[in-house]
């Protein structure tokens, strides 16, 4: 037998373990995407294919992911290992911002974060327990930090293999199973 019988026959047997099968895939799946050659962008996408039969290729959180849809993933994934809601958002406010309103059962002064306050060269204000917090300024939690969590949720799901399904793929194992390209017919 010869060398490239070999490497071949072990190169599929290598493919075929690290290969997942559609069904092991939870209904929603994160993954990271290659976009340039050496850039890689966190994605999310339904494993259902699209009303004209056709997989979709999953959306960056990179391109403005919607506040609100973030927050309902979140939620509903968090709904499966845990009762109760964590993120409720307000009415619309003033240029058409969402604003968080509760998370969990807090609210108004539980929630709000503060930055922490500067002198007039720039420099953060120490105190004796740590930094001065800039009370007059309130920080919200804004998309890019919802779709963080959100990453860091799919690879927590993944790895304590909550409903015993697949939720998250590296780099190298999107590759392997053409996650962009891949679907079945909702159910």
């Amino acid at each position: 037998m010869d060398s490239a019988a070999i490497s071949g026959g072990l190169g599929k047997a290598t493919l075929d373990k690290f290969t997942i099968p559609v069904d092991n895939m939870f209904d929603k799946i994160g993954f990271m995407a290659q976009v340039k050659k050496f850039n890689l962008i966190f994605k999310t996408k339904s494993i259902y294919l699209s009303s004209s039969g056709r997989p979709t290729k999953g959306s960056s959180c990179e391109r403005g992911a919607d506040k609100k849809v973030l927050i309902q993933n979140i939620n509903t994934m968090l709904n499966l290992v845990d009762d109760g809601t964590k993120y409720v958002m307000g009415a619309k406010t003033g240029k058409g911002a969402r604003t968080i309103t509760q998370i969990y059962n807090n609210e108004g002064t539980q929630i709000r974060q503060h930055p922490y306050a500067k002198d007039k060269d720039g420099n953060y204000i120490k105190t004796t327990r740590g930094f001065r917090l800039d009370k007059s300024r309130v920080v919200r939690i804004n998309a890019f930090q919802l779709c963080i969590e959100l990453e860091l949720l799919f690879r927590y799901f993944d790895s304590i293999h909550v409903v015993d399904k697949k939720w998250f793929f590296s780099s190298v194992e999107a590759i392997i199973n053409n996650v962009e390209t891949i679907g079945r017919e909702n159910e």
